[in-house]
């Protein structure tokens, strides 16, 4: 049973444009694995998915901290890297949370650490608990704002 559900739509693959089906989003995204320079007000699939992860994962923590009344200030860091994949040669994705969290002890800071890896379900994707599904059906429109709409094809943002 499904929580939450959002559709995101994209032309042009890793240098395109993604919008979700609300149209309240919109990211032109760029290719940066080809070497190229990542321009202004561009973004890159690695820059969405860390933010994702750093704020998923930083709300659990926070969950958890706030469920045994513990509080301090927390700041939450993904560095993620592409890299080559030893067992086949193609890409995989590599990344290394940090949180500052200062008004918290060690013991403390460990034990909501291991905490949030268990239920943040940007985490469990490494854990291999993740479902994906690939469809081979043509992408159903869910709104009007759809992103084959004509102010996006070959338009600018």
């Amino acid at each position: 049973m499904s929580i939450y559900k959002t559709v995101f739509k994209n032309v042009g693959g890793r240098d395109g444009i993604s919008r979700d089906n609300e149209g309240k989003i919109e990211f032109e995204v760029v290719n940066v694995l080809d070497g190229k320079i990542q321009p202004e007000n561009t973004t890159n699939p690695e820059h969405l998915f860390a933010a994702a992860i750093a704020s998923c994962y930083g709300g659990a923590f926070l969950w958890h901290m706030e469920q045994e009344n513990k509080k301090s200030e927390v700041t939450t860091q993904v560095e993620l890297m592409v890299e080559s994949d030893p067992d086949d040669g193609e890409n995989r994705i590599h990344a290394v949370i940090s949180v500052d969290a200062p008004d918290l002890s060690d013991e403390d800071k460990k034990l909501f650490l291991e905490r949030a890896r268990k239920t943040s379900p940007y985490t469990k994707i490494f854990e291999g608990k993740a479902v994906l599904e690939i469809n081979q059906d043509s992408p159903q429109s869910e709104s009007a704002d759809a992103i084959d709409s004509p102010d996006l094809v070959g338009g600018s943002i």
